[in-house]
């Protein structure tokens, strides 16, 4: 990142297209809100102590209580954020975060912190950033910096050790997303109240057998059950088809339908994509498993005419994207599981956290900017439709792979 003499102030802002004024707008609002997030748990530390530790400051008197929805102000936008309660067990009332308090008041951001954003989040230029951003806040530089650092690398230690015994996940999303040349793998998980889980991460290169295989191993290892069944979705990579076949047991797998019919269009001429994205998206809607795969098999012969590799490439692992259908759940949860839109969304994400560094000084920078983002974005997701009919998808995955067993 070169030297810039021109700083970037609110006029630059007005003068540059929508997607330029959008993109630095929200990554100014999302660095506001993950720093808020962590000094007012700072606070809370204070009185009440760390999280599980038996380790109480102020003889126990204070004690975490829930939380209360809140938000901070920045110029005309508020950003919502949960706020937590500190009860003092003496007298009974909560006590005032004073750093909530103060952010709460926060007006619009200085052209400085405007001017840090534009520029990106670089390790050249990752201190400016952490000094504009604490004095927006009225915070100690120091105190920011450190406190980002290390409880960004603790927040991924955490991550990377929750416990998944209490989360008896259904159904399970992984895919890989490329940051500067290397890749983080996510695998996102649902549990049976449909609630969204970030399950595990991991630094590599590609989507290759081994480094996902182990990373399933660790997910078993930390209580991972599919003694229930569970749901695979996926983009139809080798490496994730073959390591899910080697470790997971009760594991049915069902391919990405945006995904294959990317790569279906991407043989055809543009003004065929469109049509052929709708008939094959049409065909996936319905949900006779027998009715949705003749009508998959007749786009087959018709794309024969148009174009044999198109043709062969929705025929490779065209059960694969049927499986709801099979096992007759598409109806309930075609709309949720039928596609990987929900893993891009929290990759989109993270890409969003991390686009702007523009050098990564430490071999573990990429994970914990990535946990950060994934975590963050993790209490923001919701909970899937028709959550009640859960336990049915786990009878109907065990069910179906008992009669493929037996063949």
């Amino acid at each position: 990142m070169g030297e810039h003499t021109q700083p970037a102030t609110f006029g630059w802002l007005q003068e540059q297209d929508v997607a330029t004024q959008t993109a630095v707008i929200r990554d100014v609002n999302e660095l506001v809100r993950i720093i808020a997030r962590e000094f007012i748990e700072q606070e809370v530390e204070r009185y009440a102590g760390e999280r599980h530790s038996r380790d109480k400051p102020h003889s126990s008197r204070y004690v975490r209580h829930g939380s209360n929805p809140g938000s901070i102000h920045i110029g005309t936008h508020r950003l919502p954020i949960n706020v937590p309660r500190v009860r003092d067990q003496i007298d009974g009332t909560c006590q005032t975060l004073e750093s909530y308090k103060q952010m709460h008041k926060l007006s619009e951001p200085p052209e400085s912190l405007l001017q840090a954003i534009a520029l990106g989040v670089g390790t050249r230029n990752y201190h400016h950033l952490i000094e504009t951003a604490s004095d927006s806040f009225g915070l100690s530089k120091s105190q920011i910096s450190a406190q980002f650092v290390e409880r960004s690398a603790k927040a991924y230690e955490e991550f990377r050790n929750r416990p998944l015994t209490k989360l008896p996940i259904v159904a399970m999303m992984i895919d890989g997303k490329t940051f500067q040349r290397q890749q983080i793998i996510v695998a996102l998980g649902y549990d049976q109240t449909g609630k969204p889980h970030v399950l595990d991460m991991i630094h590599s290169t590609t989507e290759n057998s081994r480094s996902i295989a182990d990373m399933l191993r660790g997910l078993l290892k930390r209580g991972l059950n599919t003694k229930r069944g569970l749901l695979l979705i996926c983009d139809g990579s080798k490496g994730i088809l073959a390591a899910a076949q080697r470790v997971l047991g009760n594991c049915l797998i069902q391919r990405c339908r945006v995904h294959k019919a990317e790569n279906v269009a991407s043989y055809l001429t543009k003004e065929l994509q469109a049509k052929w994205r709708r008939k094959l998206y049409d065909a996936w809607k319905l949900h006779d498993y027998g009715q949705a795969k003749t009508t998959l098999n007749a786009c087959i012969d018709e794309l024969k005419h148009i174009n044999v590799s198109a043709a062969r490439s929705l025929q490779e692992g065209l059960e694969e994207t049927l499986s709801l259908q099979r096992i007759g759940m598409n109806e309930l949860f075609g709309r949720y599981f039928g596609t990987t839109n929900r893993i891009e969304n929290l990759n989109r994400t993270m890409e969003r956290f991390t686009r702007n560094v523009c050098f990564w000084s430490q071999a573990d920078q990429r994970l914990r900017w990535a946990c950060l983002a994934a975590l963050h974005h993790e209490s923001k997701m919701k909970r899937i439709g028709n959550a009640e009919h859960l336990e049915k998808l786990s009878d109907a995955i065990i069910k179906q792979l008992r009669k493929s067993n037996r063949r």
